[in-house]
């Protein structure tokens, strides 16, 4: 559904002149917001740095770059499952986060048939400071009450800060390539949950693909 909803026509239909602190979308692609939500929307604020060398032979090229990324006013929207039963939408303003990490590149060319590369990107996200969240039940989105979210030093979720990948390219002739590649994920977090402390660990997965041009 994720990728059909790319697709739609998204269109403001309305605002409703209510203090609740709340919007809605239909499937078809029409939003309407409560009057409620505007005091409380501020705009992302970003500042970034980063710094990099690089080499570049006939037979060797490497890239490296480090980077320090911070957020501030992030807004998000989670859901949990209420006590009753119900949903629970948490409207959580005001995040903060730093994102910082190396990244490698590199290409080894042994010969016209064959080179070798390789890929590493060494991440820490991780959100700053406790927020707090504006909570709605889903079936009335009347009632609305403010919870804290204890977020300072959770881990940003729902991407891996470590990938490493390796690959090989063969060219066994002309107009012909071949490309093998190794793909390893690691420290993937889950988004957190508003209504329970994070538990468990962070997943690690692999990926081969083969293609030619």
């Amino acid at each position: 559904y994720a990728q059909l909803a790319k697709s739609f026509y998204w269109e403001v239909i309305g605002f409703i002149d209510d203090g609740t602190k709340i919007a809605w979308a239909l499937p078809c692609g029409m939003i309407a917001f409560y009057t409620g939500i505007f005091p409380e929307a501020k705009n992302e604020k970003v500042a970034a740095f980063e710094l990099g060398t690089g080499y570049h032979s006939s037979k060797f090229i490497m890239d490296v770059d480090y980077y320090h990324t911070i957020w501030q006013d992030k807004a998000l929207v989670r859901t949990s499952e209420g006590k009753d039963g119900g949903l629970n939408i948490y409207n959580v303003q005001g995040l903060n986060a730093n994102h910082s990490g190396i990244e490698f590149d590199g290409l080894f060319i042994l010969n016209e048939l064959v080179s070798l590369g390789s890929s590493i990107s060494i991440g820490n996200w991780v959100w700053s400071g406790d927020v707090a969240a504006a909570v709605t039940d889903d079936y009335g989105r009347k009632d609305t009450y403010d919870v804290k979210i204890y977020s300072d030093g959770l881990h940003v979720g729902n991407a891996p800060q470590t990938q490493i990948s390796g690959r090989i390219n063969l060219t066994p002739i002309s107009d012909l390539g071949i490309t093998g590649v190794f793909k390893y994920f690691d420290n993937h977090y889950a988004a957190f949950d508003p209504e329970n402390p994070p538990s468990g660990f962070p997943v690690s997965y692999t990926h081969l693909r083969a293609h030619e041009t």
